[in-house]
């Protein structure tokens, strides 16, 4: 599976591989070779090329003095076809040319000639090339000539045959093989991970420059179009001859006629291009083109954020993303609400871990923190505007017509404040809304939820707030109709007097609308009024409003129909059914005032098998079957084939009883099992019970195995556990003998005990040895009672001894009967997954261990729980194993072998040392990469230190986004970055925040000025200052993290008493200063180059009309601060103040402070 880059190469293999003489023969064909190939007939390769979409034979001769063509242009030596056909073509040529590879390309011994071996000039030379008409595929037969003496020289040749070899295709490239002629064709499975691409004529002599993407030394052109057809990027090759038959070969991603190239000129190379419909750029907004991929004949890889077949469409929200793109993660994106109207694009935070992972959009805002209301005694007298990150109301409305749920959450917390009458909020209409999160409108004043469910302080209360007393009080919940978010403003009042006041919190805009497979679509019909069904209610409930019926039928995956009954006070009983009235042939109840509602109902007609439950709405079908335990698939029509397949299908499964049919379609039934979902580190272990679990006390019986008893499995037959341990990786069953006076092995040699296999052979080998050795575990160790016997029983000195382990040879297994007794149950490993580990242990070396490397030590049972704990602890690749007391053992589990350390054996009696075949030796893991044996299909993985990533830890990331893209699983920590690249910057060290930001990987960086700062003493423009010096990164380094950041930021206070931003001259007194030394008069929170502060761009300072709070100048301490997020001007450099010294008596002073720097988001 490594061959053509691991697509699946079938090889069959011949008789004559071998380089082989051909001498002593003159005439034309007169030398023959039959083939014959390993295990097949010609009739059974026809049929394997049939259905392969690619077939090749390499062939070579090697001649001096022979001739392919005479002096009358007649053949001296051919091929014969499968069929029986003469071929006068050879490797690297096309059919019918009669030509060797050199003579399709002119680039033979002699200009003109067909073949090198035509130039006859004495000297040694060589054809060859690979044979790849698949319809004449494989070589029957070789046939050489011209083999004599001729003149007194001996002409002679050597023939070499490759194996044949074919890459199997499927359904798909059948198909297209009957639709299109081609000149060559490459594809591999189906779908549209499959390509296909045609190559069109060579053209000789000639190559192209400047769109090289990869360049290797191959065999021969066959080689390079298989690497194009490996590299999606590939449009054409150039094929240029080397040294002894060699070629280089230059994938490029353009072609002449797409580029407008110009041929190079260059003798013996030739340029190959593939037809290409990436030539018309189908492919928008930067988007990747590749060739040969879908129906369409090419695929559109898109850019961040960009979908669609031709990554032209901008998702409408973050669940339009999910649904376009199931594998999006969690960051910013570009979305388009309204798609082709009017209103621009805009940044958004997905979230798509929220709400089951189905895509929540998330809008920021500036009042998101909790915010003290007081010193206002009039309704409404507070006002508090919000405005949202990056997009207007307009933007945001349109946002939620795309979404089907919207929601915001509010709270005010209260002390000694009323809400009745005195609090609202505003809508995005700028409409006065009187109700609070969770709640619905009632009357003239503000209602909350506990106002509607009546669990106010007192039932006839409003708000918890309407108590009015002197504790603190909470009204809070989400406000969910999408029709009038987001909020737009905050009123609040009651909070003149000295003992009056609130905090108000209000939380980000989320919308998400209900897609993919886990969220259903359903379509009511029209409902049937006065009219009602029963005994199908599933859950009833009170709502206020019919709508919220429907909802809740919604959110109710087996409601199918609904009862809408009035209730008091204006509202409704929401019955939800799980039958309709057409599915089940129910009669209507007729009820006045009621109605009756039913969803469109593709279950009707029971699509879902093995009683699994059929739900209306959800995937394309319009349904999905919800299985039971064991069976999966679209239909539940796929019963798992074991408990470990079943954790696979379903790795929220928990323990318990389950049906598996491990023999799938075939003729065994299945059965139930137990599923121990907990063993194993949780691998799903089938577990088989059966009636000699207890232990048994074995007596009055002397003859050889003349006691036996029978083993019974409960639920399933030998046949049906055979097929169980077919598709499992590993099966184990404990076994276990206590005896006193009764041998395992008689002096005569004779085996008096042993256990019978499913296929009904005697074993005599026991728990914990290997099979075919007639041994129990202390005889593989050379640890038993008695040293040199082959069981502990065998001392036979009338002493209670044991004989015990792990039966593991999974085709012996399970036991099908005992002369002794044991407590057995079936063990099954996982077999698939990078999680899945496969470790092979070399033979056990006795009287053997190492010392220094061991990670764990722990007391076992016997050598099978000290080889299943290595196989638990990722880093173990060998193991001590010494006796202990009352037959245990102390199992050492150690991270190094010897041939890896080159460490020298401890000798020690009685213990022996046991190693994994260790990849690891190798050292594969790069810059401090932990290597662990048995992962992946490499026979190994790599965990890699904080910062890089990659299959051998040699990508180091540029930042903590990069970091968390590449590795999901990193936690929060120091990490090592590399923004530049291959850049001369070299990498530093920094902080990554894996759980802020919504877990997009933050890089965070200190610096030496974060503190609260006295600023004092100093009252001209600037004069104060302080240089900020950044830990571990200089500027250079930290502008080329910004370059690879998508947005950065970085925070800045100044608290002032007196002391002025701007003077009356409108001078600028304070400053920060960029990473390129630029002075910038703008402050945290505001728009670059507009000289302000945040409030001065909200209108909201201190005075209405400054550009900063501190302008005010007042005596009065206050603040400007915010978040500076302009990334090509930070981080800063320098901060200066001025304008704090002493005026009019006044002490003018002021503190900074400055936060650490952080970037996040890929650029």
């Amino acid at each position: 599976m490594s061959d053509k880059d691991g697509v699946g190469v079938t090889v069959i293999s011949h008789d004559s591989e071998n380089r082989t003489l051909v001498d002593g023969c003159e005439h034309p064909g007169c030398y023959s070779r039959d083939i014959h190939y390993t295990g097949a007939t010609f009739s059974q390769l026809a049929s394997l090329t049939a259905v392969s979409l690619f077939c090749e034979q390499f062939i070579k001769y090697e001649c001096q003095g022979s001739l392919f063509h005479d002096g009358q242009n007649q053949t001296r030596n051919w091929w014969v076809s499968r069929d029986s056909m003469d071929m006068a073509y050879w490797g690297g040529a096309a059919p019918e040319s009669d030509k060797c590879a050199c003579g399709m390309k002119g680039t033979c011994a002699k200009r003109g000639d067909r073949c090198n071996c035509d130039k006859n000039d004495h000297k040694w030379r060589e054809d060859s090339g690979l044979l790849n008409d698949k319809t004449n595929l494989p070589v029957k037969q070789l046939r050489f000539g011209d083999v004599g003496v001729h003149n007194g020289f001996d002409e002679v040749g050597y023939h070499t045959l490759g194996k044949f070899k074919l890459v199997i295709m499927g359904f798909d490239q059948i198909f297209a093989l009957t639709m299109v002629i081609i000149k060559f064709l490459l594809g591999s499975t189906t779908g549209d991970e499959c390509r296909i691409i045609i190559f069109e004529e060579p053209l000789p002599n000639k190559a192209i420059n400047g769109h090289v993407i990869r360049s290797e030394e191959v065999a021969n052109e066959g080689d390079c179009r298989m690497m194009c057809y490996m590299e999606p990027n590939c449009v054409s090759v150039n094929l240029r001859p080397l040294h002894v038959g060699k070629y280089k070969c230059e994938l490029n991603n353009a072609t002449v006629d797409e580029s407008k190239l110009t041929f190079l000129e260059e003798m013996g190379a030739y340029y190959l291009a593939i037809e290409n419909p990436c030539s018309s750029s189908p492919c928008l907004n930067n988007g990747t083109c590749q060739v040969g991929f879908t129906s369409k004949g090419f695929r559109c890889v898109c850019v961040h954020g960009f979908v669609g077949e031709n990554c032209g469409v901008l998702p409408k929200s973050c669940s339009h993303l999910k649904k376009l793109h199931r594998e999006a993660k969690s960051g910013l994106y570009l979305i388009d609400p309204d798609s082709e109207g009017e209103l621009l694009p805009y940044k958004v935070m997905c979230d798509m871990t929220d709400k089951n992972g189905v895509g929540v959009t998330v809008i920021s805002h500036n009042s998101e923190n909790r915010t003290l209301v007081k010193g206002c005694e009039n309704a409404g007298c507070y006002s508090r505007n919000i405005n949202y990150t990056g997009a207007s109301l307009f933007q945001l409305k349109n946002l939620t017509a795309v979404s089907l749920h919207c929601e915001q959450f509010v709270k005010y917390e209260c002390y000694h404040s009323r809400m009745w009458r005195y609090a609202w909020w505003v809508s995005r209409d700028s409409m006065k809304m009187t109700y609070w999160g969770n709640a619905t409108p009632r009357g003239n004043g503000l209602t909350c939820t506990c106002g509607v469910n009546k669990t106010c302080t007192k039932a006839w209360y409003h708000c918890n707030c309407d108590a009015n007393d002197l504790q603190w009080r909470e009204d809070s919940g989400f406000l969910s109709d999408k029709t009038d978010l987001p909020v737009k403003q905050l009123r609040f009042g009651d909070t003149g007097q000295n003992n009056e006041h609130g905090y108000h919190t209000l939380g980000k805009l989320k919308s998400y609308s209900l897609t993919g497979d886990e969220y259903g679509v359903i379509v009511f019909e029209e409902p049937i009024p006065n009219k009602a069904i029963r005994d199908h209610v599933v859950s009833g409930e009170e709502v206020p409003y019919e709508g919220d019926c429907r909802m809740l039928c919604y959110l109710e995956p087996n409601c199918v129909s609904i009862n809408v009954r009035p209730s008091n006070e204006g509202k409704y009983k929401c019955e939800l059914n799980n039958a309709t009235a057409e599915e089940n042939q129910l009669i209507f109840l007729q009820e006045k005032d009621s109605y009756y509602l039913a969803i469109e109902n593709p279950c009707a007609n029971n699509p879902c098998l093995n009683n699994g439950i059929c739900q209306v709405g959800f995937t394309t079908k319009g349904y999905r079957c919800v299985c039971v335990p064991g069976s999966a698939g679209a239909n539940c029509a796929v019963l798992s084939k074991s408990c470990s397949d079943l954790k696979r299908l379903d790795p929220k499964a928990i323990s318990g009883n389950f049906l598996i049919d491990p023999d799938g379609e075939g003729g065994l039934t299945p059965y139930h099992v137990i599923c121990d979902m907990s063993d194993k580190d949780g691998v799903g272990v089938t577990v088989i019970s059966h009636d000699s679990e207890n232990r048994t006390l074995v007596d009055g019986c002397e003859h050889p195995g003349c006691y036996s008893r029978d083993i019974h499995y409960t639920g399933a037959t030998f046949s049906q556990l055979a097929s169980l341990t077919t598709v499992s990786l590993f099966c184990e069953q404990f076994i276990k003998y206590e005896c006193q006076g009764s041998l395992f092995h008689d002096w005569q040699n004779q085996t008096r005990n042993w256990w019978v296999s499913r296929d009904s052979m005697d074993m005599a080998y026991w728990g914990g040895a290997a099979p075919d050795s007639d041994k129990c575990a202390c005889g593989m160790k050379g640890t038993c009672a008695k040293r040199g016997d082959r069981c502990n029983c065998d001392k036979n000195d009338h002493k209670w001894r044991e004989d015990s382990g792990l039966l593991n040879e999974k085709t012996h297994l399970p036991v099908k009967q005992l002369r002794i007794n044991g407590v057995i149950k079936f063990l099954l490993g996982s077999t698939t997954g990078d999680e899945c580990r496969i470790i092979i242990f070399e033979e056990p070396l006795p009287n053997k261990a190492i010392n220094g490397h061991v990670i764990r030590s722990e007391e076992v049972a016997n050598e099978g729980d000290c080889r299943m704990m290595c196989y638990m602890e990722p880093n173990c690749v060998s193991v001590n194993l010494r006796p202990l007391h009352g037959g245990k053992y102390k199992c050492e589990l150690n991270n190094a072998t010897v041939d890896e350390s080159k460490l020298t054996f401890l000798e020690e009696m009685g213990a022996y040392y046991l190693a994994i075949e260790n990849p690891c030796s190798s050292s594969p893991c790069l810059n401090n990469g932990t290597c662990q044996v048995g992962f992946t299909s490499k026979g190994f993985r790599c965990v890699c230190e904080p910062g890089y990533a990659g299959a051998n830890c040699n990508v180091l990331s540029k930042s903590c986004s990069e970091l968390k893209r590449l590795d999901p699983k990193a936690k929060s920590g120091i990490s090592l970055i590399d923004p530049d690249g291959d850049g001369a910057l070299p990498p530093y060290h920094v902080t990554c925040d894996m759980s802020d930001k919504e877990g997009v990987g933050v890089t965070v960086i200190s610096h030496d000025s974060e503190d609260r700062t006295l600023v004092d003493g100093c009252e001209d423009p600037g004069c104060y200052s302080r240089d900020i010096h950044y830990t571990g990164a200089t500027f250079s380094q930290l502008a080329s993290l910004t370059t690879v950041s998508l947005i950065c930021e970085q925070f800045i206070k100044y608290e002032c008493q007196d002391s002025l931003f701007h003077d009356g001259q409108n001078q600028t007194r304070n400053w920060w200063v960029s990473r390129d030394s630029i002075d910038m008069a703008y402050w945290g929170g505001a728009a670059p180059d507009s000289d302000k502060c945040a409030c001065g761009m909200k209108g909201t300072c201190a005075k209405r009309s400054d550009r900063c709070n501190c302008d005010k100048n007042d005596h009065k301490w206050r603040e400007d601060s915010g978040l500076l997020n302009e990334k090509t001007h930070l981080p800063v450099k320098q901060l200066r103040f001025g304008d704090v010294g002493v005026h009019n008596g006044f002490d003018e002073v002021g503190y900074h402070t400055l936060g650490k720097f952080k970037c996040y988001g890929l650029a």
